[in-house]
């Protein structure tokens, strides 16, 4: 892997996207995403506005785990800056080195092109070859329709809920468990 390297390019709604490994550059812009997301307040887990000094660091143990083969990350690039990206972790736990949790975050303005559709195939790919996972899990609220609707159709199936899991922005959630065979 190395850092920046296209995995695939394309376009997507007459914008051009690529899709890539992460480099330490991509720092500023996944900072600007997870503020704007959190400013936003859509339904993720994230409540706190980042520095770009949290997200060096968050990227230096993104670039270690890749290389260590403790995680796979596509870096999602739209008219040439960072726009998103999606990763899977491999469980830590001894008995379940076979399952990789994913997460997705990408701008607003790239949201329901099939730009996430793509990048957590890819994703899925990259952590089956890479890191050798055969279950890809991942949670998440109830209220993100889209989302639940868009996993569904990428094979995932729900195999657990926690009602009132989350409290996010002063509101219960339930925390939605989905599970991927590979």
């Amino acid at each position: 892997m190395r850092p920046g390297k296209a995995i695939e390019k394309g376009v997507y709604g007459g914008k051009s996207i690529v899709f890539r490994y992460p480099k330490m550059s991509d720092a500023k812009g996944a900072m600007e995403t997870i503020n704007a997301a959190v400013e936003e307040k859509v339904d993720i887990a994230k409540m706190t506005k980042v520095t770009v000094a949290q997200e060096k660091k968050w990227l230096s143990s993104v670039l270690k785990a890749i290389k260590t083969k403790e995680k796979a990350f596509v870096a999602i690039e739209l008219d040439g800056a960072y726009a998103g990206s999606c990763e899977i972790a491999k469980d830590r736990v001894d008995s379940r080195r076979h399952v990789g949790t994913l997460g997705i975050g990408m701008q607003k303005e790239i949201r329901g092109m099939g730009i996430g559709k793509r990048a957590m195939e890819l994703c899925i790919k990259e952590a089956k070859k890479i890191l050798g996972i055969s279950i890809v899990k991942l949670e998440v609220y109830h209220t993100n329709k889209i989302g639940i609707r868009l996993y569904k159709k990428l094979g995932f199936r729900i195999v657990g809920r926690i009602k009132k899991g989350a409290l996010h922005w002063g509101r219960y959630k339930d925390d939605i468990t989905m599970v991927k065979y590979l």
